[in-house]
C-alpha cells in the first residue's frame, strides 16, 4: 500500500488507470484535488439502506487536506469522520484503498470508526459484482470523455449490482446485510458540477424488495467545457444481462425533461428504444462534497426516495417497474438544466402536466441536489447493442482516428514551464500564455533565473497567481514539493531551435522521469540522444508542432461554405503581439453571456493550452496551409455547432517572414476580423530593420486581400500607461471608425460588444445586458 506523499505517479500509471476506474486515480497532486468511492448497501427486502463514502481531499493551499470516511443512512442522518492525509493509502494495481483502520476494496469493507461523529464497526463482503463495462474506446461510464484531461470531474461505475452478507453496528445498532445488495461508483477531479440530478436503485422486486441483476442509474449534469458548458447525461438501465445505455456520447436524445420540488421526471431515446424514468419521495440529509478538492461544499441526498423506469422498443414494453430504497440527489437550485436542455415537458400527453420550480430555504422542501460528474451509468459499448453510434454530442469534441494514444498519453497533470531568460518577453509567449491560461496542464512554476523568486502572475500581469519563477529545475522541484508530471519548453525563439544549454536542461528533465512537451520547430523524437533518453527513462515527448503525414493532409476543398455561423479571426500587426490571448478572452466573454463560441488554434501554445481544435499552421507545407486551416475550422463547426467560431491569428498579413495570416485568412475566410496592435512598438519585434505598420494600412491590406471587414482593434499596452492606453482607444476610434479596447485591462465586455455590434443577429443570445 502507498501514500500520496510517498508517490510520483508516473504517466504509465495514470495511464492504465484510465482502464481501471475503480483504483486510486490520482497519487501526484497535492492540491485542488478530491476522489472519493460511493458504497451503497441496503439488507434483505432493502432494509436499512446506508452509503458509505471513502475518501481523500487535497485543497488547493494543502491547509485543511484530509481522508475521510462519510456515512449516510435514512431519515437524513448523517456522519463525517475525518483522518489526517497520511493516514490514506492505496494499491497500485485495484480497488484497495485504507483509511486509518478502515479497509475498502471490490471484496468488501471493514470499518473501525468512532469519534465525535458516533461510532460504526464491523465488515461487508461483496460478491458478483456487475461493472460498466470497459472497453478500448470507451473506459467505463464516461466512454471517450474519460480520455479528456481537463474535466472537472471524472466519474466511474465499480457495480451496478451485486449481493452483500456481514453485519455493521452503526452507533450500537446491528444492522444486517446478508443477502442484501450493493451498488458502488466512484467521482474525482476537482469540483462537482454547479447543477446535476442522479438517482440510483436496484431494488425492483415487489414491495421494495430487491430484483437480483436490475439496477438503474442517472445522471444529468452542466459540464464546463473550454470556457463554455453542455448538459451532460448517462442514463443505464440494467436488466436480464443487458445494459441499456442512454448518453450524451452515444446518440441517445433528451426527449423530456423536467424539475420541480422533490421530483425529477426524464424521457431519453436512442434509436428505436424510448426509456421514460421518474423520481419522488425523497428525504435527504446533508453530506459534504468538494470545491477545488476542499470538502466545502453541501450536497443534499436521499436513501428513501423512489425511481420508476418504463423501457419500451418501437411502442412495445421491454420493461417497467419502480426502484425503492432510491439513492437521490437533485442539485439545481438555479434551473440551469432545463435552462440547458430547453425546458422540455414531458412526451407522454397523459402525464404531461405544468411544472413550476420553487426555490425555498429549507433543502428538505425545495429541489436539493448531488454531486456527479461529466454523468454516471450507460456504456455506448453496452450489451444490449453491439454496434453502439459513437456520435458525439452536442458542444462535444470527438476524438479521431490517431487521437487516441496521444489522449491517453498526454492526459494532462502537474507541470513546469522553462523558459530561461525570456519570462514576460516576445520569445517566451508559450510560457507567458501558460501562465494566464491552460486546460491541459496544472503549472506549477516557471523556470528563468533571470526572474527568479518572483510570482508569475505578478511578472505578466501585475496580478500575483501563486505561480513561483525558479532559478533552474531543482529548485522548481524543491518549490513544489515533488517532480512534477511534465517539463514544457516555454521559449519560442524565432530560430525555433534549442540552445545546447537547454538541451542539458531538457535532458536533466528526462532523467528526473519527466514527460517533455516541446512546441519548437526541432522535433526532439527525432534526435537520437532524445529518442535514447525518453525510451530509457520510460517517458514520453511530445513535439506539439509535428504535422501529420503528408498522405493525410487535406487540400482546401471550399467545404468552408457549409460553415453556417460567423467566423472572426484576431489577427495582428506583429508576431508575438498578443492574438493568442486576446481571442482566449475574447472565447470565454462570449460564452460566458451566452453565446457558444469556440476557439481554433493556429500555433503551438494554444495546443499546448488544451484547444481542442487547430493546427500549427506554421509547421505544414504552405500547399496544405489552407486546407488544413479550412478543414480545423468545419470540424469545429460540425461537431460543436456553435454561434461564433474565434480563429487565433498568427503573425501578420504585411510580415515579411511570418505568412500564416494568409492562410487564415483563405483557408479560414473569415467574415470579420479583430486586428491586435502595439502602439509604442516601432519596429517588428523578430526584426529591428523593419518598421512597425500602422492599423490603417494593415487594415486596408486585409479588406483588400479578402472580403472580409475588421470590425475592431485591440491593444497590446505594453511600455504604455493607463492613460496613454485610453487616449489610444479614443484616437483608434475616432479615426478609424470601429470599436477599440484592451483585451487585459479593460471590461471584456467591450469585446463581445465589438462582436455584437458587427453581427447583430447574435444579440439574442445575449444572457444579460453588456457594461459597454
Amino acid at each position: 500500500m502507498q501514500t500520496i506523499g510517498a508517490r510520483r505517479s508516473p504517466a504509465a500509471y495514470r495511464a492504465a488507470a484510465i482502464w481501471d476506474p475503480g483504483r486510486f486515480q490520482d497519487g501526484r497532486r497535492k492540491h485542488g484535488y478530491f476522489e472519493g468511492w460511493y458504497l451503497k448497501c441496503a439488507g434483505t427486502r432493502g432494509a436499512h439502506p446506508i452509503a458509505i463514502i471513502p475518501g481523500v481531499s487535497l485543497d488547493r493551499q494543502g491547509q485543511t487536506s484530509h481522508a475521510f470516511v462519510q456515512l449516510i443512512q435514512t431519515g437524513g442522518r448523517t456522519a463525517y469522520w475525518e483522518y489526517p492525509i497520511d493516514e490514506f493509502r492505496f494499491s497500485a494495481d485495484r480497488f484497495e484503498v485504507e483509511i486509518g483502520p478502515n479497509r475498502f476494496s471490490s471484496a468488501g469493507m471493514t470499518l473501525d470508526l468512532h469519534g465525535e461523529a458516533g461510532r460504526a464497526s464491523g465488515s461487508v463482503e461483496f460478491g458478483n459484482l456487475s461493472p460498466w463495462p470497459v472497453r478500448t474506446l470507451s473506459p467505463g461510464i464516461m466512454g471517450w470523455y474519460r480520455f479528456v484531461p481537463f474535466m472537472e470531474t471524472y466519474h466511474g461505475v465499480l457495480s451496478m449490482d451485486h449481493s452483500l452478507s456481514g453485519q455493521l453496528q452503526i452507533d450500537g445498532t446491528a444492522l444486517d446485510f446478508a443477502n442484501g445488495r450493493g451498488y458502488i461508483e466512484k467521482d474525482w477531479g476537482r469540483s462537482f458540477p454547479s447543477a446535476w440530478v442522479w438517482a440510483q436503485s436496484n431494488h425492483f422486486g415487489s414491495a421494495g424488495t430487491a430484483s437480483p441483476g436490475t439496477s438503474v442509474s442517472i445522471s444529468v449534469a452542466r459540464i464546463p467545457w473550454l470556457g463554455s458548458s453542455f448538459i451532460g447525461y448517462i442514463v443505464g438501465l440494467l436488466h436480464d444481462g443487458e445494459l441499456h445505455a442512454f448518453t450524451t456520447y452515444n446518440g441517445a436524445k433528451v426527449r423530456a425533461f423536467a424539475l420541480q420540488d422533490g421530483e425529477a421526471h426524464l424521457v431519453l431515446a436512442r434509436r428505436e428504444l424510448e426509456l421514460e424514468v421518474a423520481v419522488e419521495g425523497a428525504h435527504p440529509g446533508e453530506l459534504r462534497s468538494p470545491v477545488l478538492g476542499a470538502m466545502d461544499g453541501v450536497v443534499w441526498e436521499s436513501l428513501e426516495a423512489r425511481v420508476s423506469a418504463h423501457l419500451r422498443r418501437g411502442g412495445r414494453t421491454l420493461f417497467e417497474g419502480t426502484g425503492h430504497h432510491a439513492g437521490v440527489e437533485l442539485m439545481d437550485d438555479r434551473g440551469e438544466l432545463e435552462a440547458g436542455l430547453g425546458r422540455r415537458e414531458a412526451a407522454p400527453p397523459e402525464r404531461r402536466r405544468e411544472r413550476r420550480r420553487t426555490i425555498r430555504s429549507d433543502p428538505s422542501e425545495s429541489t436539493f441536489r448531488r454531486a456527479m460528474p461529466p454523468s454516471p451509468p450507460t456504456d455506448p459499448s453496452g450489451a444490449s447493442d453491439p454496434t453502439p453510434d459513437r456520435t458525439p454530442p452536442e458542444g462535444a469534441v470527438p476524438l479521431r482516428p490517431g487521437d487516441l494514444l496521444a489522449a491517453v498519453a498526454h492526459v494532462g497533470g502537474t507541470a513546469v514551464v522553462h523558459c530561461e531568460a525570456n519570462f514576460g518577453t516576445d520569445d517566451g509567449k508559450t510560457a507567458n500564455g501558460l501562465v494566464r491560461h491552460s486546460e491541459r496542464y496544472e503549472i506549477l512554476a516557471v523556470i528563468d533565473s533571470e526572474k527568479a523568486g518572483l510570482d508569475a502572475g505578478e511578472v505578466l500581469d501585475g496580478t500575483p497567481n501563486g505561480i513561483p519563477v525558479c532559478a533552474d529545475l531543482d529548485d522548481a522541484i524543491a518549490a513544489v514539493g515533488s517532480v512534477p508530471d511534465f517539463f514544457i519548453i516555454g521559449v519560442a525563439p524565432a530560430s525555433g531551435l534549442l540552445s545546447p544549454l537547454e538541451r542539458s536542461v531538457v535532458l536533466d528533465a528526462i532523467e528526473q522521469g519527466m514527460n517533455i512537451i516541446n512546441g519548437l520547430h526541432e522535433f526532439l523524437n527525432d534526435d537520437p540522444e532524445f529518442a535514447a533518453a525518453s525510451e530509457a527513462h520510460k517517458v514520453t515527448i511530445r513535439d506539439v508542432r509535428r504535422p501529420r503525414q503528408k498522405k493525410n493532409l487535406r487540400m482546401f476543398s471550399g467545404r468552408i461554405s457549409s460553415v453556417a455561423c460567423p467566423r472572426i479571426a484576431v489577427l495582428g500587426t506583429d508576431s508575438a503581439i498578443g492574438k493568442r490571448t486576446t481571442a482566449t478572452i475574447l472565447t470565454r466573454a462570449l460564452n460566458d453571456r451566452g453565446i457558444n463560441a469556440v476557439l481554433v488554434g493556429t500555433g503551438q501554445t494554444s495546443l499546448i493550452q488544451g484547444a481542442r481544435h487547430g493546427v500549427a499552421l506554421d509547421a505544414i507545407p504552405a500547399q496544405f496551409c489552407s486546407g488544413e486551416m479550412e478543414a480545423a475550422v468545419v470540424e469545429a463547426f460540425e461537431s460543436e455547432q456553435p454561434d461564433v467560431i474565434v480563429i487565433e491569428g498568427q503573425g501578420a498579413l504585411s510580415h515579411p517572414a511570418y505568412l500564416s495570416s494568409v492562410y487564415i485568412l483563405r483557408g479560414g475566410q473569415p467574415q470579420g476580423v479583430i486586428l491586435q496592435h502595439a502602439p509604442a512598438r516601432r519596429r517588428l519585434g523578430d526584426f529591428g530593420g523593419v518598421p512597425m505598420p500602422t492599423p490603417e494600412s494593415e487594415i486596408d491590406l486585409i479588406e483588400a486581400f479578402v472580403d472580409t471587414r475588421v470590425i475592431g482593434i485591440t491593444i497590446n499596452h505594453e511600455n504604455m500607461s493607463d492613460a496613454e492606453v485610453s487616449g489610444a482607444i479614443e484616437r483608434y476610434e475616432s479615426e478609424l471608425g470601429i470599436p477599440a479596447t484592451d483585451a487585459l485591462t479593460r471590461s471584456p465586455d467591450r469585446l463581445v460588444e465589438m462582436v455584437v455590434r458587427a453581427f447583430p443577429e447574435l444579440a439574442e443570445r445575449l444572457n444579460g445586458v453588456i457594461d459597454g
